[in-house]
């Protein structure tokens, strides 16, 4: 649901899709951990998830599915510490859950802990080496602590086109290429503006264009991108923070302060 051509179109139909599921197996954990996750990521209706991932780990807490689906809420508001804890037992449920150590590594770069989020990456790519996330995510990691060709040897196996011309654009301008970035980044804006606003308020916001940045987050809330859903922990969001649009724009999300 999250590359589809109308996000908004996915949402309104997942959403429906969870509803139901819960009305047929008002008994089954992953139901309701199923829409929680919907209700955050699509609705940006922190409260509702929350009630909803509760009743799943009251249910079963041994699923690793809502254990990881819990750390993505608790990202998502920014508890950090709790989301890593919560995702470590998704993984010690379910060693193989990819997705859970990619998320792991994510959430321990948003904290400063690029050494332990480089290593959950990679564990990733051990298990998948084609998970697009953690490709993506090791070569953010790499670039931010001066790993720049191994970063840019890393994304060239990036699969998803929007996510490889992003993280390209944005080593082209730490290797100080301004008019190959800018290439790049142009051929992004025209084949994906309109389908991939967050995208490309990525590869602004890494670039140091904040004003540009804050353009395309605001056309991303307009089509209401499910990747904003992780503005708080995804860490190439984080040339954003210090900006005091930030904090409003965290306010239009409903999250709570």
């Amino acid at each position: 649901m999250l590359y589809s051509a109308d996000p908004r179109v996915s949402a309104e139909e997942a959403i429906a899709a969870a509803h139901k599921a819960v009305s047929l197996a008002p008994g089954l954990a992953e139901v309701y951990s199923a829409r929680g996750f919907a209700r955050a990521i699509l609705q940006w209706d922190w409260n509702g998830a929350q009630v909803d991932i509760e009743k799943a780990l009251t249910l079963d807490p041994r699923s690793d599915g809502t254990q990881r689906r819990y750390g993505i809420l608790l990202a998502s508001v920014g508890r950090l510490p709790e989301a890593i804890t919560a995702t470590l037992l998704a993984t010690e449920i379910e060693p193989l859950d990819v997705n859970a150590w990619a998320l792991l590594g994510m959430y321990n770069m948003a904290i400063g802990q690029f050494a332990p989020g480089h290593r959950a990456l990679s564990h990733a790519l051990e298990l998948s080496p084609e998970s697009a996330l953690a490709i993506l995510q090791l070569a953010a990691n790499e670039l931010a602590t001066g790993k720049t060709m191994e970063a840019q040897k890393t994304n060239n196996r990036q699969p998803i086109e929007p996510w490889r011309w992003c993280m390209h654009a944005i080593i082209e301008h730490t290797l100080g290429h301004a008019q190959e970035s800018q290439r790049v980044l142009d051929e992004l804006i025209a084949k994906y503006g309109q389908s991939r606003p967050s995208v490309i308020d990525m590869a602004h916001t890494e670039c140091s264009d904040p004003d540009s940045a804050f353009d395309w987050l605001e056309r991303a809330y307009q089509q209401r991108d499910p990747v904003l859903g992780y503005i708080q922990f995804n860490s190439m969001f984080s040339g954003l923070r210090s900006d005091p649009r930030y904090k409003a724009f965290l306010r239009k999300m409903n999250f709570p302060e």
